[in-house]
């Protein structure tokens, strides 16, 4: 099924987006000049990309740059999630954009992009505040999932492993397909695997990584309390990123 990313992504985005009013804690949504779309999140000191960084984005900073990047066998759409990307790969991306965006006058010094932290992708989620130093301390997060407490998943929650029959995509979907949670964000579940900032535990051995992808169908690794971790260099066909603005004003709970 091959339902185009303007349809899926920018529709149900703008709606979302017209709608959007600036919150009591001072922050605004944002659209930066990638077209990439970035809310408040209530109890956050960030924006949060409200989808997982585009094929669209990551080959501008590729061509830019002038950085490998290995496509995945399978063909994908501009507006799906760009995977194959390593953790340093993400890194260096979200320093491309900080410096692009800050010589266009759209980003202080003070702020910068990054990838979200791990607690900051649990509350993005709807898990709030954990408890835990790590990563790896956290993992008790009860039996929830990004689409409720329910097992087996029920038809449109995400894309994920095509056994679960939640959707009609055999690999990545266009970003935006799927109903966003509560805070306007959209495949925190599913689609790709997600980047955190942080180190798994205090061997800083591995990165944390977040939210299962089209691939996964045990419940355990879609909670949405799982944490899977990978080397730096780790770049697999179901691992993506997502963005993060730091240094703004955000609402309250």
């Amino acid at each position: 099924m091959n339902i185009p990313g303007s349809f899926c992504a920018f529709l149900t985005a703008t709606a979302l987006w017209v709608q959007a009013a600036p919150t009591a804690g001072g922050a605004k949504p944002l659209e930066n000049s990638l077209g990439m779309k970035l809310v408040p999140v209530p109890g956050g000191r960030v924006l949060f990309s409200i989808w997982e960084t585009r094929v669209r984005d990551y080959l501008a900073f590729a061509d830019d740059t002038h950085r490998a990047w290995t496509r995945p066998d399978f063909a994908q759409t501009p507006d799906e999630p760009a995977v194959n990307v390593s953790w340093e790969d993400a890194d260096a991306f979200c320093r491309w954009l900080t410096a692009r965006e800050r010589k266009a006058g759209r980003l202080t010094d003070k702020q910068r992009y990054r990838l979200p932290t791990d607690a900051e992708w649990s509350v993005a989620v709807g898990l709030g505040p954990e408890q835990g130093r790590t990563p790896e301390d956290r993992l008790q997060g009860g039996v929830v999932w990004p689409w409720g407490c329910t097992w087996p998943p029920h038809d449109g929650v995400g894309n994920y492993s095509p056994e679960l029959e939640t959707d009609k995509f055999t690999n990545t979907s266009p970003v935006g397909c799927f109903k966003p949670n509560r805070h306007g964000l959209f495949d925190l579940g599913g689609n790709a695997w997600e980047w955190c900032d942080d180190w798994y535990n205090d061997a800083q051995v591995t990165k944390v990584l977040r939210g299962g992808s089209f691939h996964d169908s045990q419940p355990k690794d879609l909670l949405a309390a799982y944490r899977f971790s990978g080397t730096v260099h780790l770049n697999n066909d179901d691992i993506g990123f997502r963005v993060v603005i730091e240094g703004v004003s955000a609402p309250q709970p």
